[in-house]
């Protein structure tokens, strides 16, 4: 508005100017006559020839700059992969432009034209934002879209999307007419932030396990302060420890805590060969591994307790065996309510919960030994120091499987601060702790991503941050284990 108003009295101005001046010059340098009419007549047509070609030139500079402008703005879309689309809600009519086609392997300009098209290739999970979002711009004055979905992809995979956008038209009674925005993938985000998630939730894990230890007398109070402790956070559903017994080769459920524990009342749970046994449970015990279920609705092992399972909101679970000499005895599960909230990548944190647990119950039955046998004590003694070493070789373990470019580090930070310790004079106790604060000195390295601590190329700001994170992960580990000395200072 403000450029139009400057163009036109900038052009009356120059016209007015042109008339005076002109007229003054025709009118002074010749006499009135047939020449000086002609001259009239030929500025006149020079006035329009000048300005004729300022107007072309000023326009042309607004076309050339509108083109570099649209220009740029598709290069902006093609990086980001992403598109624009137009959503005509009232006639249900939908366009989009190119976007993310590489990674889903259709066009998004020909597959979306309306909200059936476009339901048929989102995610089951992922179309009730679609429902919300419209049901919030109902509201007078929130104009702003913004919904994050799963795109099924042509090889029958997902792809996340991020589709923003903002209502540009409404009918007199406010119902939203038609809506404008982008849309472009944030899969390789979407991807790190859950296994990020599922890190810390490995991590978490690991963390109760070792508190519920410490503050434990008795393998049951473990058993109970861990399903409590872990059944706080708001993702798990359902968090219980199951006992294999002989008699009917059942799971019988020990402790359990969550939103869904009555699922477990309804549940057949074994560990033989029929369908009852298949479940994540029952292959811990039969495999002595960790198990884990991505998703309940699309692995077979859920089929015998699908309907429960819906019903009790549990779509994902990982299955941690706890070993004793004989072999798997009891089971930790965690279930939650959204899928793919544990995946295999995080097996070698689980594996460490379930091996710091069994060394745990190991050390009650010696402590029972030691009540009933007082000739027991050297015996006992020596077990549990094998138990802790057995603790810290099982950290140190965890920690160069993630991190294989500094194997050894750990061990020869130890063996270098044992040496200066003993050029200081300190023996002992406080060596043998200085050995040990040293050896797991790196383990807080357990909650970052495996593909930034075995980057080869240089990190960026936020993985340097996830990096640095690594110290305060490892006091908070390290914090709840009693290993005789102050190891976590």
């Amino acid at each position: 508005g403000n450029i139009a108003l400057k163009t036109s009295v900038i052009y009356a101005v120059v016209a007015l100017l042109w008339i005076f001046a002109t007229d003054f010059l025709v009118e002074t340098a010749l006499p009135e006559g047939d020449t000086q009419a002609l001259l009239q007549t030929s500025k006149g047509f020079l006035f329009v020839a000048l300005t004729a070609l300022a107007l072309y030139a000023v326009l042309r500079a607004f076309q050339n700059r509108e083109l570099n402008m649209a220009a740029r703005l598709r290069g902006s879309v093609a990086a980001s992969r992403g598109g624009l689309w137009v959503w005509d809600v009232e006639n249900d009519r939908i366009m989009a432009t190119p976007g993310g086609d590489a990674e889903v392997g259709w066009a998004a300009a020909g597959t979306i034209r309306d909200t059936q098209s476009w339901r048929a290739i989102v995610h089951p999970d992922d179309w009730a934002s679609v429902t919300e979002q419209l049901q919030a711009l109902a509201t007078p004055g929130n104009d702003d879209w913004q919904i994050e979905q799963r795109f099924r992809t042509s090889d029958g995979g997902w792809h996340w999307f991020q589709i923003k956008g903002y209502v540009v038209s409404r009918g007199p009674d406010g119902t939203v007419r038609r809506m404008e925005g982008t849309h472009f993938s944030i899969d390789g985000l979407k991807r790190a932030q859950m296994k990020l998630a599922r890190a810390n939730r490995a991590l978490m894990v690991l963390v109760a396990a070792y508190r519920a230890i410490s503050t434990g007398r008795t393998q049951n109070e473990v058993f109970a302060e861990l399903v409590h402790a872990l059944a706080e956070d708001p993702d798990y559903s359902l968090v219980w420890v199951g006992e294999a017994v002989d008699a009917g080769k059942r799971i019988v459920p020990v402790a359990a805590d969550g939103p869904a524990s009555a699922f477990l009342d309804s549940a057949t749970i074994t560990w033989d060969d029929s369908e009852h046994g298949k479940g994540p449970s029952g292959t811990c015990i039969k495999t002595g591994n960790p198990a884990v279920v991505e998703d309940t609705r699309e692995d077979a092992r859920a089929n015998t307790w699908r309907p429960l399972l819906d019903e009790f909101g549990i779509r994902s679970a990982v299955c941690i065996p706890i070993l004793l000499d004989q072999g798997p005895t009891f089971v930790l599960q965690l279930n939650c309510a959204e899928p793919d909230s544990f995946a295999a990548e995080e097996m070698e944190t689980y594996e460490l919960v379930g091996r710091v647990l069994s060394l745990a119950l190991k050390s009650f039955d010696l402590n029972f030994l030691f009540a009933q046998s007082e000739s027991a004590r050297q015996q006992i003694a020596g077990r549990l120091e094998t138990a802790l070493h057995g603790t810290i070789a099982a950290l140190i373990e965890v920690v160069e499987k993630r991190d294989p470019y500094t194997a050894g580090h750990q061990q020869r930070v130890a063996e270098l601060s044992v040496a200066i310790g003993a050029e200081m004079g300190i023996s002992g106790e406080r060596l043998e702790g200085i050995y040990i604060g040293a050896s797991i000195h790196d383990i807080g390295k357990i909650g970052v991503p495996t593909e930034i601590l075995s980057k080869p190329g240089r990190l960026d700001d936020a993985e340097i941050a996830l990096i640095r994170r690594h110290a305060k992960i490892g006091h908070d580990i390290v914090e709840t284990i009693d290993f005789g000395w102050p190891v976590e200072k």
